[in-house]
């Protein structure tokens, strides 16, 4: 069993998985105006993710955790040797954004990783 986390602002809470923000502003992953889900592997990662994309960070604010849980046959892993040189540069660049643009019109899978 696949597992990951994702965290957001608690008044975000009910939006969590609409994949809006990915939407209006694109991702590492994908391009505006294709939605998608952000998850971490890991309850830390996903933290750490909030923490450097929230500007400024405001320690009062509340924020909540969802673990999910999916089969793993629901899972495309993307090999890492068909990555584009430049997949970590900032900002993403337009190759890593057709890769999981495609993911998104082809419908291979319910998870990318």
């Amino acid at each position: 069993m696949a597992s990951a986390w994702r965290i957001v602002r608690a008044s975000r809470e009910k939006t969590a998985f609409t994949g809006e923000g990915p939407w209006r502003y694109g991702g590492r992953w994908n391009s505006p105006g294709v939605g998608v889900v952000y998850v971490s592997e890991h309850q830390s990662t996903a933290a750490f993710e909030v923490f450097v994309n929230r500007t400024p960070f405001i320690l009062e604010e509340k924020y909540k955790a969802f673990r999910l849980e999916w089969p793993d046959h629901l899972t495309e892993i993307f090999p890492v040797k068909n990555l584009p040189a430049n997949w970590r540069v900032h900002p993403p660049p337009i190759e890593t954004r057709e890769i999981g643009d495609r993911w998104v019109q082809e419908r291979r899978s319910v998870v990318f990783a």
